[in-house]
């Protein structure tokens, strides 16, 4: 009888932990934000965006399985841990970014790699991705 009870105990404690790392993995993966998405709007831009990047607009490719991002910031690669809860978001993990001399997108370098660290949700719509500080849309993606 001890056998069993005990038995029963495990199965009941194995079945626990499964729960408990599938419900985790669910809250990271979101899925609708999953793929490469260019840039279209930026907070406070203070020219055009083909101005601001005149040789390449700035990407985000985001993989939530792998919790990454990886892009280009319209000169330099970069990449970051990402995490994610149901529409929040944080960036507060390290940069890292390559270190070319961009002369030409040096401002819109700047401006892009300024407001990841301050977005703190997100939104997608009508194949747009939106990164808000707060309520406020500091920029917007669309899927490429």
């Amino acid at each position: 009888m001890k056998k069993i009870i005990f038995l029963f105990a495990a199965f009941c404690f194995v079945l626990f932990v499964s729960s408990c790392n599938n419900a985790k993995k669910t809250m990271v993966e979101n899925p609708a934000i999953d793929g490469t998405w260019e840039l279209v709007f930026i907070d406070s831009a203070p020219k055009p965006l083909a101005e601001l990047y005149p040789d390449k607009i700035p990407t985000m490719e985001i993989n939530t399985p792998s919790k990454t991002i990886t892009g280009n910031t319209g000169c330099n690669s970069y990449s970051t841990a990402l995490t994610i809860n149901k529409n929040s978001i944080d960036f507060s993990a390290p940069i890292v970014a390559t270190e070319r001399m961009c002369m030409n997108t040096a401002e819109g370098e700047a401006l892009f790699l300024g407001f990841l660290p301050q977005v703190n949700n997100f939104a997608v719509s009508q194949g747009e991705l939106y990164f808000m500080k707060g309520n406020k849309t500091v920029m917007r993606f669309r899927k490429s």
